[in-house]
């Protein structure tokens, strides 16, 4: 599983919850940095903030959906962005789930855990 996400906090609050069940997790801290490990290795799944510094989460979801190698990684978006409208253009996009921050560690993994099912 690859996260990516530009806030240190988010990326610590993350790792122990992942691990604490047993996911074998990456991290990247922008968009550029998570398309270049994608590249070098399949993830079975992305979960992917929004708001990030240089490249956006939503430009990063266009990357991965515009690369064959790419395309079929399931993406999870976490993000306080809450509007309708964004939720809905990242569903177009492809995504396979949103999480509004804050979230509770029940709803996020219930979330990856309907993405596996």
């Amino acid at each position: 599983m690859l996260v990516v996400d530009d806030d240190e906090f988010q990326r610590s609050v993350l790792r122990k919850l992942l691990m604490a069940e047993h996911y074998d997790v990456k991290f990247a801290e922008n968009g550029l940095d998570a398309l270049e490990m994608m590249r070098q290795r399949q993830y079975d799944l992305v979960l992917l903030d929004l708001l990030m510094p240089g490249m956006s989460g939503l430009d990063v979801m266009q990357q991965i959906r515009m690369h064959p190698g790419l395309a079929a990684a399931p993406v999870i978006i976490i993000s306080g962005e809450h509007e309708k409208e964004t939720v809905v253009e990242c569903l177009q996009l492809g995504a396979s789930g949103y999480v509004v921050k804050p979230y509770t560690r029940k709803t996020l993994l219930a979330k990856i855990a309907k993405t596996f099912a």
